[in-house]
C-alpha cells in the first residue's frame, strides 16, 4: 500500500523522490526482485496514521482529511496524469521538496505506518527481522519541520512507538544514509533509552544539512547516547569500503554491543553508494559493504533487526545494495568483499575522523578505547594483528543474542490501534 500511494503522489520531475525508486526494486502484484531472481514474496500492508501524532506536526498548509490516491488507470508509466493537474496543486517546502497537497500526506502516513507496523512485528517476534522498502524518507523531518524530501520521520515514529507502547527499554537506531539525520538526532538527543548512530558526510558542517557533528553527543539525561561518525574531507579522497568497515569495527559495533539493545532500526540510504554524482554523495560504499553491514548488525538483538529505506538517487545503485542487504537478512552466505576493500587501510581523513569520534565518545563508552589503536588499519591487518578481538567481537554478538532471550517477554500483547480512515 505504502508502494501504490508513493507512485500516485509525488512531483516526478521536480525533485529526485519519484516512483521509479521503488518500482525498480518492487514489481506490481508483490514481489521483491531486487534486480534479479530468486524473488521473495512480501505483503503489501495497510498500517494505520496514529503514529504520526507520537513525534510529528503536521505540515501547517496540509488540511486534515481523507484522501484518496490516485487511480492506476491514470497513471502513466508510473506517473501522474495530467501533469499540469498535478502540478497546481503542490507547494514548494524548501529548495528541495515538493508537497502535493492530494496525495503526500497519504504517501508519508504509509510510509510511517509500514514502518511501524514492520517494527512491532519484529519487536514480538512474529517476524524474525524486515526491510520497508518506502518512501518518502523521513530522516531530515523534526516535530516541527519538513525538508529535504521528508515530511514524516518514519523511523523516529516507529521507535518512539515501541518505547511507548512494545515497552521496550533500549533501541538503537543506526542511519548510514550519506547525509545526517538531523530530525532523528533531534527527537532522542535527550533520550538514553534510544542510541542513534550515523555515519555521514560532514564535511565540517558544509554538506547538507550541515548538522551531525563529532561532539554532538547528547544532552542531560541522554549525553553520550549520540554518537556521530562525522567524515571530513571532503572527497579526496571519497570515502568506501575500507573507511566504513573502519567505522563498524572501531565504532559502530563496540559501542551497540556494550549499549546492547532490544532491537535494531536501521535508517537505511543508499546515496553513500558507489554511483552517486559529488552533489549527492559522492562516496564509494559497495553494495556488498552494505550487505556486510547488514550482518553485523544481525548479531544485536538477537536479529531482530528492521531496515527502513532512506535516501538514494542512483536507481542501480539502490538495487544493488537493497539486494545485498535483503540477503543478509534472509541468512543467505553473503558474497566475499572485494580484496582490496580488505587490504586498503582507511584514508587519511577517515582516520582522522574516527580518532575524533573514539575520543568524544571513549568518555561515554569504554568499549570503543581498546579500538583507537586500530583506527588505522586495513579489515584483514586488524584480524591478523588482534585475533582476540575478533573473538571478543563473536563472544559479546553470541552473549546479547543469549541476554536477549532471557529477558525477553514471550509474545507479550500490543496495544490494540486504531484503524485509519480510507
Amino acid at each position: 500500500m505504502a508502494l501504490e500511494a508513493w507512485i500516485a503522489g509525488p512531483a516526478w520531475r521536480l525533485e529526485v523522490q519519484r516512483p521509479a525508486r521503488l518500482a525498480w526494486e518492487v514489481e506490481f502484484g508483490g514481489s521483491v526482485t531486487f534486480g534479479r531472481p530468486p524473488r521473495m514474496e512480501i505483503q503489501l500492508l495497510a498500517p494505520s496514521s496514529q503514529p504520526v501524532r507520537f513525534c510529528q506536526s503536521q505540515p501547517t498548509f496540509h488540511a486534515l482529511v481523507p484522501l484518496k490516491r490516485l487511480p492506476r488507470a491514470q497513471l502513466w508509466q508510473g506517473r501522474p496524469a495530467p501533469l499540469t493537474a498535478f502540478l497546481s496543486t503542490c507547494f514548494q517546502v524548501d529548495s528541495d521538496t515538493i508537497w502535493n497537497e492530494l496525495h503526500s500526506s497519504n504517501a508519508a502516513r504509509w510510509a510511517a505506518g509500514s514502518v511501524t507496523d514492520l517494527a512491532f512485528k519484529v519487536a514480538t517476534r512474529e517476524l524474525k527481522n524486515g526491510f520497508a522498502v518506502v518512501r518518502p524518507p523521513g530522516h531530515h523531518a523534526d516535530p516541527s519541520t519538513a525538508m529535504g524530501f521528508c515530511f514524516f520521520n518514519s523511523v523516529a515514529i516507529a521507535a518512539k512507538q515501541l518505547q511507548q507502547k512494545g515497552k521496550l527499554s533500549k533501541i538503537l537506531i543506526v542511519d548510514w544514509d550519506v547525509h545526517h539525520g538531523n530530525g532523528t538526532q533531534q527527537v532522542f538527543y535527550k533520550d538514553p533509552d534510544i542510541l542513534y548512530i550515523s555515519l555521514h558526510r560532514h564535511d565540517d558542517g558544509n554538506f547538507f544539512p550541515g548538522s551531525g557533528a563529532a561532539d554532538e553527543v547528547g544532552s542531560g539525561a541522554g549525553e553520550g547516547f549520540n554518537v556521530n561518525v562525522a567524515w571530513t574531507g571532503g572527497l579526496d579522497p571519497p570515502m568506501g569500503d575500507p573507511e566504513y568497515l573502519a567505522a563498524f569495527r572501531t565504532v559502530v559495533m563496540p559501542i551497540a554491543h556494550e549499549f546492547s539493545p532490544d532491537v535494531v532500526l536501521v535508517s537505511a540510504g543508499f546515496d553513500a553508494a558507489d554511483g552517486h554524482p559529488p552533489p549527492l554523495g559522492g562516496y564509494k560504499v559497495s553494495a556488498k559493504c552494505f550487505g556486510y553491514m547488514t550482518r553485523q548488525l544481525m548479531s544485536l538483538a538477537g536479529g531482530a533487526i528492521v531496515l527502513a529505506l532512506e535516501g538514494g538517487h542512483d536507481l542501480t545503485a539502490i538495487c544493488d545494495a537493497s539486494e545485498a542487504c535483503v540477503s543478509a537478512l534472509l541468512g543467505n552466505e553473503l558474497d566475499p568483499l572485494p580484496e582490496d576493500s580488505m587490504r586498503q587501510k582507511p584514508n587519511p581523513n577517515a582516520v582522522r575522523s574516527l580518532e575524533a569520534v573514539i575520543r568524544v565518545q571513549s568518555k561515554h563508552w569504554g568499549a570503543v578505547q581498546r579500538f583507537a589503536s586500530k583506527v588505522s588499519c586495513s579489515f584483514l591487518e586488524a584480524q591478523h594483528h588482534d585475533p582476540e578481538e575478533v573473538e571478543t567481537v563473536t563472544a559479546l554478538a553470541s552473549l546479547s543474542v543469549a541476554v536477549m532471550a532471557e529477558k525477553r517477554p514471550q509474545d507479550e500483547p500490543m496495544e490494540e490501534e486504531e484503524p485509519m480512515n480510507q
